[in-house]
């Protein structure tokens, strides 16, 4: 499975294992990370953005950078609450969308059958 960017600022996050979802959390890889906060080598990142989905309006954190120098994945980690009810698991893919900086929308959680 891999992490598939779907337009230019439109991507498809479905690299979800079960240790993302018991944190709570979802990886952005490699090619997906041009939607977000840019990632500064050698200087770790937490920036507060909002993810919407249909009525509600959320605030998580986003995680980039080493300080080892090593490029890594970014790391969006919800509210254990708010990631409950998105109802994401191992295997979902989640269609993510930039509306402007610092804002972003789910547009779509496909859950496996």
């Amino acid at each position: 499975m891999t992490n598939n960017t779907t337009s230019s600022n439109t991507i498809c996050i479905n690299t979800i294992t079960e240790r993302d979802a018991d944190k709570k959390m979802l990886r952005i890889l490699k090619g997906n990370k041009h939607i977000f906060p840019a990632e500064k080598i050698g200087k770790p990142m937490i920036y507060k953005l909002i993810i919407k989905f249909k009525m509600i309006s959320m605030e998580v954190s986003y995680r980039i950078g080493s300080l080892d120098g090593k490029s890594r994945s970014g790391i969006l980690k919800f509210d254990e609450a708010i990631y409950d009810c998105l109802k994401i698991k191992k295997g979902a893919e989640v269609i993510l969308r930039k509306e402007s900086e610092g804002e972003y929308r789910i547009v779509a959680i496909h859950l496996p059958s």
